[in-house]
């Protein structure tokens, strides 16, 4: 499977997840890097308000109901590696790892295939998942997406099943062991 194609299933994984049950809170170290890099013509950006989701709200599923009430919003941030963007994707990744450090954020997954990798990672609070973070490389792109809010694991594992998203029904193991 081309990155590509896992970029956009992950997009729509993501879409698809906050809908379902991601409430979402970006702290000020996510906002920095999106807010950053999102105003540059070298990044695509997808950000979008819950209003948005008021349009397709079921009106069946009260859950689906107070999920969206409780979201902020979403974002997902894709940059092209190009010569012509060396320097600035070395800042890219240097503002990542320092704005998402290892002793605060757990690999919670990794996916590799050939020279494409999706790394899943997480931000605890007292013992629930507060942030969820997706970092998709391959050997043309960086694509970094981010969930953040009182995440269930659980419920993502489930929607990622319901959609049969390549790779992301690895979850529910995790979801179990929580």
């Amino acid at each position: 499977m081309k990155l590509n194609k896992i970029v956009f299933a992950l997009s729509v994984f993501l879409l698809t997840c906050a809908i379902w049950g991601c409430g979402i809170n970006d702290g000020p170290q996510a906002r920095l890097v999106f807010d950053k890099y999102g105003a540059m013509e070298q990044f695509n950006v997808l950000s979008f308000h819950p209003s948005v989701f008021l349009i397709i709200e079921d009106k069946d599923n009260q859950d689906l109901a107070e999920t969206i009430k409780k979201l902020d919003d979403i974002r997902i941030l894709r940059h092209d590696m190009s010569d012509a963007n060396r320097e600035l994707t070395r800042k890219f990744l240097n503002d990542v790892k320092v704005n998402f450090p290892k002793n605060e954020y757990q690999d919670l997954m990794v996916i590799k295939e050939g020279k494409e990798r999706v790394v899943f990672k997480v931000k605890e609070q007292n013992q629930r998942v507060k942030e969820l973070i997706m970092q998709m490389f391959d050997e043309n792109t960086i694509t970094i997406a981010l969930l953040s809010g009182d995440i269930d694991i659980e419920k993502v594992s489930q929607l990622a099943n319901k959609l049969n998203v390549s790779g992301l029904k690895n979850l529910d193991i995790i979801g179990s062991q929580n």
